[in-house]
């Protein structure tokens, strides 16, 4: 039996010893990409860890380009960009990313040399939110890295049970298909309805969402034309005036016509055009921006089989957004900024949504 001295040295030496294991295997598969490159342990690039490994994958993989946005650019495939455009791009996408994320997404993309592209999806109607709001918590370890926050990493049970367990499984050949496809660099981050676009998306979905959508968060208490432009001064046109050596494509991604018909039902619809129209303005006066303008192709945006709900569309949507931007066929020049807002402001008409948006929910 062992002496009561001699069982603490023992369970002391013990414990020490599976924290200096954990901290080994972690450090060696890097399952965050936080020290290095993907190496060859095969990890999950999964949308539900994008914020947690956007950081590593803008400062530690080869790029030339970044691609940023929200839900509505994960679908967005890497080999369509190189395909299209000619980039080695990443992505620093992430569903939910309001403006002020977006933007720290490209503080870090900036701190090494800067990308020679950057596309950008623009959310206009998130920057009614305050400029410094982020939506997400984004760990300090990860997005300001310092030695003495290493051990929030290494010693991380939730890396050990999630993202480091499905790396090892993977690596040795166990794993489901969903978990192999998400080690693919090309589509990181993308949703899993990638693969099947008939079952995820159609316009019975959009009904039943419509029907059975949950609120809509909370808006901010108070909107002004100011306040959203301190904003986009402070999350998007700082970022473009101080790398003029770097090209934004800013992308207007295609909503559906039902997001614009919710839109208009909202007592801020006039504030917002203007603010539309002031930011459409003031970026393509930038001497480094090109504005695309896909939310007025209705080919897209008025086939509701094209979506899940209001705004999220199909995986082939990114494609074909990636092959106009290359083409540069929507550009926009200040003269189209007034029929875009007549456009948006007639996709919101109730006569031209399908009959049942008039169904009491």
């Amino acid at each position: 039996m062992l002496m009561p001295r001699k069982y603490f040295y023992w369970t002391t030496g013990a414990t020490f010893g599976l924290l200096l294991l954990v901290a080994a295997l972690i450090f060696a598969v890097d399952p965050f990409v936080h020290y290095r490159a993907p190496g060859p342990f095969k990890l999950q690039f999964s949308a539900k860890t994008a914020l947690q490994m956007i950081p590593g994958v803008l400062r530690h993989m080869e790029h030339d380009s970044v691609i940023v946005g929200d839900s509505m650019f994960i679908n967005t495939d890497l080999a369509d960009v190189r395909q299209h455009l000619g980039w080695n791009a990443v992505k620093a996408t992430a569903g939910g990313s309001w403006p002020s994320a977006l933007s720290r997404f490209m503080d870090i993309a900036f701190e090494r040399e800067p990308p020679r592209h950057i596309l950008l999806g623009l959310m206009i109607a998130g920057y009614a939110y305050p400029p410094d709001q982020i939506q997400f918590y984004l760990d300090p370890y990860l997005y300001e890295p310092k030695l003495w926050r290493e051990p929030q990493y290494l010693l991380n049970r939730d890396i050990v049970t999630g993202a480091l367990f499905r790396a090892l499984q993977v690596t040795f050949g166990g794993g489901s298909k969903k978990y192999r496809e998400r080690t693919r660099i090309d589509t990181m981050f993308a949703s899993d309805l990638v693969a099947d676009e008939a079952r995820g998306y159609s316009e019975e979905i959009v009904r039943r969402w419509y029907l059975d959508k949950p609120p809509a968060p909370p808006p901010p208490a108070v909107i002004t034309l100011d306040g959203m432009m301190a904003g986009l001064d402070a999350n998007l046109l700082r970022h473009i005036r101080a790398h003029r050596d770097t090209h934004f494509d800013i992308v207007l991604p295609p909503y559906s016509k039902l997001n614009w018909y919710l839109a208009r039902q909202k007592d801020n619809w006039d504030l917002m055009l203007d603010f539309h129209r002031l930011t459409l303005a003031t970026l393509i006066a930038e001497p480094n921006v090109r504005v695309h303008d896909f939310q007025t192709v209705r080919d897209i945006v008025c086939n509701l089989d094209n979506y899940k709900d209001s705004v999220h569309h199909k995986p082939s949507i990114n494609r074909r957004i990636i092959e106009h931007v290359a083409a540069a066929d929507r550009v926009m020049t200040l003269d189209d900024i007034p029929v875009y807002l007549d456009d948006i402001t007639r996709l919101g008409d109730p006569a031209e949504q399908p009959a049942w948006i008039l169904q009491d929910k």
